[in-house]
């Protein structure tokens, strides 16, 4: 959705006129796409204008960069201004390659249109970030590409997090002490660590298969539930 937003933002950017997005969906961006809609209707009544372009760029959180074939970048938006640490002035005319880590080119130097989902960005100050990136086209008529838009979330604090809970998940692991975890819905276990497993006999596929009342077989559902009532109250 949003590289199709993108795309047409581009194409009515260019001059061109008529362009439409689909609109499916009832959060920020479905309103958004209904937004592009009516202005590019309004546009079409009167005179075509570049803020129609600045106007979808600026409203995005991810960053955008849009580059020629060859990765020389044309433009980008305030949010790519912001994590990049750098001016739309200093950044346009600079190859992307110099601030994307690990992008895939052909023998002539051009962008690949596959590339690699995760990459590092390279800020002013010398600082990287991760990012999860996402690539499209926009094509001539003759089917040669005119220009390559990259649009860039930043993950950095995602990743520590993951990085946190794989570190947590380790430990728990390898406690000495039993540890289980179980889905307060379903009752399956969804961790059991090492320790428990080798007392129990059982796989970690065969637990997640499994609930506590397949080993306390001495309590009924209902039981179990008002035991592990208060561990389901937010204030307790």
């Amino acid at each position: 959705p949003v590289n199709e937003l993108l795309t047409a933002a581009l194409r009515v950017g260019s001059g061109e006129r008529g362009v439409k997005v689909s609109v499916a969906r009832q959060d920020e961006l479905g309103a958004l796409s209904h937004g592009f809609n009516t202005m590019v209707e309004n546009l079409d009544k009167t005179t075509l204008s570049r803020n129609a372009l600045d106007t979808i760029l600026s409203s995005l959180q991810d960053m955008l960069v849009v580059a020629d074939p060859e990765g020389a970048i044309l433009r980008v938006n305030p949010a790519a201004e912001k994590i990049l640490n750098r001016t739309s002035q200093q950044l346009r005319g600079r190859r992307v390659q110099e601030f994307i880590d690990g992008l895939l080119v052909d023998g002539t130097g051009a962008l690949l249109e596959t590339q690699p989902p995760d990459v590092t960005l390279r800020r002013a100050d010398g600082t990287v970030i991760s990012a999860l990136q996402s690539i499209s086209a926009i094509r001539r008529k003759d089917g040669s590409t005119e220009s390559v838009i990259f649009t860039l979330r930043d993950v950095t604090e995602r990743n520590k997090a993951e990085r946190a809970l794989s570190r947590l998940g380790r430990i728990l692991d390898e406690s000495p002490n039993e540890i289980y975890m179980f889905d307060a819905q379903t009752l399956r276990f969804t961790m059991v660590n090492a320790s428990a497993r080798r007392n129990l006999g059982y796989t970690m596929d065969e637990l997640k298969e499994m609930t506590p009342l397949d080993l306390k077989h001495n309590y009924t559902r209902e039981e179990f539930e008002r035991i592990i009532q208060p561990l389901n109250n937010e204030d307790q």
